[in-house]
């Protein structure tokens, strides 16, 4: 199954997994009082969870690979939030897109409510090209310029440094 395959199959599998939740609420004479499409982000984003999981576990193995999944992974729950949730705002849907246009492995939505922010995953050789160009796209719209804070991927919060682990170590492609 290629990658368009696989996403439109857990697409159906969500949409089927919510309208039979929620039918079966229905059928019990309790019915949902909150919209289908709050529903359908959280079931899409338990399979986003169970994906990234994944990932964590066997990223040695996967390589780079690991990074282009955690990509698409971030890139499918910006849509999910957008159009399920409707948490986004054309600042942020032209920023993701932007970065996608840019070699971005995938961007997503971030924040507590209050504007928010986005997040993406860029190769460092495209850091900057891809800056420039949401700068330029947000001047072009009239958009208030916008803040970067460039991170390295790097080993969670939780890494024992104390056992050893030399802090340069971290991975930067």
């Amino acid at each position: 199954m290629d990658a368009r395959a696989a996403k439109a199959w857990r697409a159906d599998l969500v949409d089927s997994s919510v309208n039979r939740a929620l039918d079966a609420l229905e059928d019990a004479g309790r019915p949902c009082s909150f919209p289908r499409g709050w529903v359908r982000h959280a079931f899409h984003d338990m399979t986003l969870v169970g994906r990234a999981s994944y990932l964590l576990q066997h990223a040695d193995e996967l390589g780079f690979a690991a990074f282009e999944e955690a990509g698409r992974i971030f890139t499918e729950s910006f849509v999910s939030m957008r159009d399920e949730l409707r948490v986004s705002r054309p600042e942020i849907d032209e920023a993701v897109q932007v970065c996608l246009d840019q070699g971005a492995l995938g961007a997503r939505i971030v924040g507590g409510g209050f504007g928010g922010a986005v997040m993406a995953l860029i190769p460092t050789s495209q850091l900057e090209a891809a800056a420039d160009a949401v700068a330029t796209a947000y001047a072009v719209r009239g958009y208030a310029a916008p803040r970067f804070l460039p991170m390295v991927a790097g080993f969670a919060a939780s890494h024992d440094w104390a056992a050893g682990a030399d802090p340069t170590d971290i991975p930067v492609f």
